[in-house]
């Protein structure tokens, strides 16, 4: 009882302070839950064929509950965000930014219009200022963590595959979470911002989060590998 006291205290302080930090967590903290749930069921089976199901009763019910807090959240309720993200991505883009801006496209306020351009916001998001669009100190050094974090990134893809990616977060169900948000998060930035500047503040909240799922991905793969060497050296 105390826990979920202190998670709805929580969750007002952050609504009040933060209300688009709330939005992103939501989804990713009702998955983390359910994840560290079915860890509890013994049978690998219905765990792995659980897991999709608890993907989309995890953004369902995200979803869900956002709706009835419309009131609540006021500019970031459901009917207003998509309008937001529009009205925003389009004000950055004005000449008064030029010099500082870049373009992912433009797109309406639909669910399909705005998913259209999920590759391009979270790629913008986590990854630029590329070097070769940095024009100060300031956004050189930005640049340069953008670098590393892409080369790992790349890196750990070529090295994973999906197939392992997926095997890892059943493995590790807080890579749910901090996948889930780190993305989230630099979608939703990525998307309403247009100005290099801003960007690099506003994506500050899923920095940290992507790089301990890299981290956590990179140290958790090894451990697989040798896992699975350890069964084959049995099996012969």
């Amino acid at each position: 009882m105390t826990n979920f006291i202190l998670i709805v205290i929580s969750s007002l302080l952050l609504i009040w302070i933060k209300p688009y930090i709330f939005f992103a967590l939501l989804p990713g903290s009702i998955l983390w839950y359910g994840g560290t749930q079915l860890e509890r069921v013994e049978n690998k089976l219905i765990q792995s064929l659980s897991t999709p199901f608890l993907i989309t009763f995890s953004l369902i019910s995200g979803y869900l509950i956002l709706g009835m807090m419309s009131g609540f959240l006021g500019d970031y309720s459901l009917e207003k965000v998509l309008d937001k993200a529009v009205i925003t991505n389009m004000d950055l883009k004005s000449e008064h930014y030029q010099g500082a801006s870049f373009d992912i496209g433009d797109f309406d306020n639909s669910i399909s219009g705005i998913l259209s351009k999920l590759p391009a916001a979270i790629n913008a998001a986590l990854f630029r200022p590329y070097l070769w669009e940095t024009y100060n100190l300031t956004m050189l050094f930005s640049g340069l963590e953008n670098f590393v974090m892409l080369a790992f990134s790349v890196y750990l893809l070529i090295k994973l595959r999906v197939y392992n990616l997926f095997r890892l977060m059943f493995r590790h169900r807080i890579l749910f979470f901090t996948v889930y948000f780190s993305l989230f998060f630099a979608f939703s930035v990525g998307l309403t911002t247009s100005n290099f500047g801003s960007l690099v503040r506003y994506k500050i909240p899923a920095i940290p989060f992507f790089i301990i799922s890299l981290m956590i991905i990179s140290s958790s793969y090894k451990e697989m590998k040798s896992d699975d060497y350890s069964k084959q050296i049995i099996k012969e």
